[in-house]
């Protein structure tokens, strides 16, 4: 579950794991009350606050992860920096305000 990849698991460099949990806490509340007896729907619900709420900030910090990793390798290897091509992923800075 993406959430416990989250929370157990991210990179703490940017200071996101703990406010992603809690975000993700506090949606799942909002699902959870929202699809109360019905476990597909709450599935659904959960699966779709998680891909458009967590899911972006995560796959942003991965994408920072190995840009910052090859730039290392290069200088440890003593050669070029990489030229990197990301992946045109903006910055999930927008959510901040769903």
């Amino acid at each position: 579950m993406l959430f416990d990849i989250v929370i157990n698991h991210s990179n703490p460099s940017l200071g996101r794991g703990i406010t992603l949990g809690l975000t993700h806490a506090v949606d799942t509340v909002d699902v959870v009350g929202q699809y109360l007896g019905h476990p597909l729907e709450l599935a659904r619900g959960h699966d779709v606050i998680t891909e458009t709420r967590v899911t972006p900030w995560y796959r942003n910090k991965v994408e920072i992860d190995r840009k910052r990793i090859a730039k290392y390798d290069a200088s440890i290897e003593q050669r070029p920096e990489p030229k990197l091509i990301t992946s045109g992923q903006a910055s999930p800075m927008h959510l901040l305000s769903q």
